[in-house]
């Protein structure tokens, strides 16, 4: 029992380098004494952390307090459900001054911290409790360039300028490595001042109300349109299948443009070569 005592301490480090010794102490001072009050108060906090117990004892510093210990660790005793009746019946005060009585009550106490932690060692994670730490668009879009561009993982002390300094250099040895018919030259090739820019940012704006509400508008025709179809009697016994495929498919669909300034900047000179459907190459191609 005293070896059980001694390992569980040493395991949930109450003391370093527990010994057989310091567990004499404890058993043979007096109730106000600081060695067995002190280990019960930290037994019962370790019990309240892993077991959600409710009742924690407060160490004494003078015989007074004495009553008030004993009131606190009866009724982390009746929380337990401590079965011994050397301890817990008549006076727990004149129980716990025998040695047998304070050796059973620190054994029970360390046993029920030992099964409270093989107990949450066990418990499914509780996700409600979890934080997830969800990643910004433009944080995703930097680890992507940084993994194609076979780049590690940069340090946590880095700087932006750093780190994109770092990013166009590699970039700028990869574009000159690649062949001209797989990265054709940038169409925009100008710098602008501090006043184009913001100017070309109030352009795109305008530009992203006006083409949000003609996707608006497109999109109320696509809903409206589904919605005549279900009007036929054909398909009465199939709107389930029609709600789960269009609804499948209308999430997808958002009004905001997924144009971005940045588009400009990225956009190469094959993007300006447009080619009719109507072209002899393209009736070509469908005849074929």
């Amino acid at each position: 029992m005293e070896q059980d005592i001694i390992d569980c301490f040493q395991d949930f480090k109450f003391q370093e380098n527990f010994q057989s010794d310091d567990l004499e102490k404890i058993l043979k001072c007096s109730l106000a004494g600081e060695q067995f009050t002190t280990v019960i108060n930290w037994i019962s906090l370790k019990l309240a952390k892993i077991g959600k117990t409710e009742e924690i004892v407060h160490p004494v510093a003078s015989e007074l307090e004495v009553d008030s210990f004993l009131i606190e660790l009866s009724s982390l005793l009746r929380e337990l459900r401590c079965p011994y009746s050397i301890i817990i019946e008549g006076s727990l005060k004149e129980n716990l001054q025998k040695r047998d009585a304070r050796l059973l009550l620190l054994f029970f106490l360390s046993s029920e911290l030992q099964a409270s932690a093989m107990i949450l060692a066990d418990a499914p994670v509780d996700k409600s409790m979890q934080i997830e730490i969800v990643e910004s668009e433009t944080a995703k879009n930097l680890r992507l360039a940084l993994q194609g561009l076979g780049l590690s993982k940069p340090p946590t002390n880095i700087s932006a300028s750093q780190l994109f300094g770092k990013l166009e250099s590699k970039l700028r040895e990869v574009v000159s490595k690649a062949p001209p018919t797989i990265i054709s030259q940038p169409l925009f090739t100008y710098g602008l001042t501090e006043k184009q820019w913001f100017l070309l940012q109030a352009i795109y704006e305008d530009m992203v109300k006006e083409y949000k509400m003609r996707r608006e508008t497109l999109l109320k025709r696509v809903d409206v349109t589904i919605q005549s179809f279900t009007w036929s009697s054909r398909v009465k016994g199939k709107l389930d299948e029609i709600a789960k495929v269009y609804g499948q498919m209308r999430s997808e669909m958002h009004p905001e443009p997924g144009v971005r300034l940045a588009h400009i900047l990225a956009a190469r000179q094959d993007l300006a070569i447009l080619e009719k459907t109507t072209s002899a190459s393209v009736r070509e191609k469908n005849q074929n």
